[in-house]
């Protein structure tokens, strides 16, 4: 009865035993085949997607060669209606077209660098682009003097690209090229020789006074008349002197003026050989003007017969003898590049940066610029504490005021315009304006 018993339990416990076995196998069959069905179903959706990823990348690259085609067919009619215009222009039109954004020639007289009124660097230069046919060059791109140095110096022709034509107030019938950091510089070969332009050779008078205004002047020699007018202009809201001189050789005469360091550097009926200066035209005559890259050379003594004094005649100065019982004296330093005021100047300092061109330069390039209210130029000023032995006097005002007003019976030099044009010591023995002690009050003294 046991036996039986125990093996109905058994029996029982196999039976539920195999059925659990046998959902078990079931339920990991069901997982499988889910499993299965997903990757299936995952696989489809990838496929679709890359399917309809190529589709579109099919379709963007058919829609980029459409466009290009249309493209290379709106450019191939604008080029072919270019070629009907230019076949139906006249030759003379043609060859305007295709030269008028570039130029041929040789260089001439390349500038160092200059600044302009609103700091930008430049230099300028000179182009033949013909046997006899020059025309002024103006560059904005700094980068491009050391190959415009080279051609010059090496004789190359050059063709200048990507460049503009503006109207020549020099050469009314030319033009100016203007040039930017967009030209470019390449050497070809021309059908003529290089001819350095009239500019760079020496001249006569009458051939200077032959020419328009802000033309360049290699040289012309002349001899100085003894008559000259100093005077202190405002030029860019700076003090500048100036000198007006007379000049005459034996085809004709004319004025020259002589800027800052040049005021000093000519003297009455000696001859000088006056180059790289430039004409001004002034109450519709030319004039000579001296500029940073001029140079002043004495030369032999030039036998000029007839020079004519016509200075003379509406010149006069007066020799006054007084004693200074009062006076200002400032003194400015001033860059000898741009002439601009250094109001931050530290005297002790070796560098110092200019506050117009933004250039730093050492201290010693800035000189010193003296003025005053008793209208003393800078040169007259100068002149005298030099052959005083005071020249360390020049970097104090105070000292200068106070050495004038102690010393006694100095002989003054003035001009028409009231600027005193030389101070010198002692009394002065012949002076063209007499002098009334007995009419004349204390004020008249006072400078």
């Amino acid at each position: 009865m046991c036996t039986t018993g125990l093996e109905q339990k058994v029996e029982t416990y196999q039976i539920k035993t195999g059925y659990i076995l046998n959902n078990n196998k079931k339920l990991r069959e069901r997982q499988a085949v889910g499993k299965a069905s997903k990757r299936v179903h995952k696989e489809q959706v990838c496929s679709k997607e890359l399917q309809q990823l190529k589709h579109m990348r099919r379709r963007e690259y058919e829609t980029e060669k459409l466009v290009a085609q249309a493209q290379s067919d709106a450019s191939q009619e604008t080029n072919e209606k270019e070629i009907d215009d230019e076949e139906r222009a006249s030759p003379r039109k043609r060859r305007f077209k295709t030269a008028e954004d570039s130029v041929e020639g040789f260089l001439h007289n390349v500038s160092p660098r200059k600044q302009s009124k609103n700091n930008v660097p430049f230099f300028t230069a000179e182009i033949q682009s013909a046997r006899q046919e020059y025309h002024r060059v103006v560059v904005f791109s700094i980068e491009k003097q050391a190959s415009f140095t080279q051609a010059e110096k090496n004789g190359n022709a050059v063709r200048l690209r990507n460049v503009k034509r503006s109207i020549s107030f020099s050469d009314p019938g030319g033009y100016d090229i203007l040039c930017s950091a967009g030209t470019s510089v390449e050497a070809i070969t021309l059908p003529f020789v290089p001819c350095r332009p009239a500019s760079c050779k020496r001249m006569t008078i009458a051939e200077v006074k032959a020419l328009g205004p802000k033309q360049k002047v290699g040289e012309v020699r002349g001899q100085v008349q003894p008559d000259a007018v100093t005077r202190t202009v405002v030029v860019n809201g700076v003090d500048c002197e100036l000198k007006e001189v007379v000049i005459c050789d034996s085809t004709g005469q004319m004025t020259l003026t002589l800027w800052d360091r040049f005021v000093n550097a000519v003297e009455g009926s000696k001859s000088y050989a006056f180059k790289n200066v430039s004409t001004r035209e002034r109450q519709r005559a030319i004039t000579l003007s001296t500029g940073p890259s001029s140079l002043v050379e004495e030369v032999a003594d030039m036998k000029v017969a007839g020079a004519s004094g016509s200075r003379a005649e509406s010149t006069s100065k007066v020799l006054l003898s007084a004693t200074v019982k009062g006076i200002e004296v400032c003194i400015q330093r001033r860059c000898s590049a741009c002439h601009a005021r250094q109001e931050a100047f530290v005297e002790k300092s070796k560098l110092h940066r200019c506050e117009g061109c933004k250039l730093k330069q050492a201290a010693s390039a800035f000189v010193p610029f003296c003025s005053g209210k008793a209208l003393v130029t800078n040169s007259a000023l100068c002149n005298y504490l030099r052959r005083e032995g005071l020249a360390d006097l020049l970097l104090d005002s105070e000292a200068i005021e106070e050495h004038l007003l102690e010393s006694r019976d100095l002989t003054l030099t003035v001009n028409e315009d009231r600027y005193v044009e030389a101070i010198e010591r002692g009394s002065a023995e012949q002076p063209l304006a007499p002098q009334q002690p007995e009419e004349r009050d204390s004020s008249s003294e006072q400078l």
